[in-house]
């Protein structure tokens, strides 16, 4: 039995109806990352009921309230618009649903990673400081498109120069 690291399991689930749903109230931060991870690790990014409009709950027995069909003025709109943009993405790039997966860098503040298929990839970064920063990573790309996010994009002699990070929680870039 070999252990598999997380970007080798094929489902990608963020929610299910054993997890307390309070996390979503308290740090929404963390729910935006954790559905760019979905949209942009290898594998079947799965959506609890709820989960894209960053639905609440407690512990048990209260951890899953009704859906508020509704009620759409409880609904995180902005979430869903988030989780509906990715999802579409995911849906569109071949990359995303058959690439194979390099990790580029991390640190504390951010998370790099490359998709890889036949002469195309894309870098998937993960903004955890939303303060104004730049981050330079190395490419053999001789062009580069801003799939998702908002920032100014430099590329110069084999390094990919990102400025203006600020507020964003990821960024997809498409290097050919």
């Amino acid at each position: 039995f070999k252990q598999k690291t997380a970007y080798e399991i094929p489902l990608r689930l963020v929610g299910s109806e054993m997890c307390i749903r309070d996390r979503c109230e308290s740090n929404t931060d963390g729910i935006y990352g954790a559905v760019f991870l979905q949209a942009t690790f290898p594998g079947i990014a799965g959506i609890y009921y709820g989960d894209e409009i960053g639905l609440g709950g407690g512990g048990d027995p209260f951890n899953r309230e009704p859906f508020p069909w509704d009620s759409e003025d409880k609904w995180n709109k902005e979430l869903m618009e988030f989780t509906t943009d990715l999802m579409n993405i995911k849906l569109s790039e071949p990359i995303l649903k058959y690439g194979h997966f390099q990790m580029v860098n991390f640190d504390d503040d951010y998370v790099i990673f490359r998709r890889k298929l036949n002469n195309e990839s894309l870098l998937c970064i993960v903004n955890r400081d939303k303060r104004k920063r730049d981050i330079e990573i190395e490419t053999k790309a001789e062009n580069v498109e801003l799939i998702y996010g908002e920032c100014s994009i430099d590329l110069n002699s084999g390094k990919l120069i990102l400025k203006d990070l600020a507020d964003n929680f990821g960024f997809i870039i498409k290097e050919v």
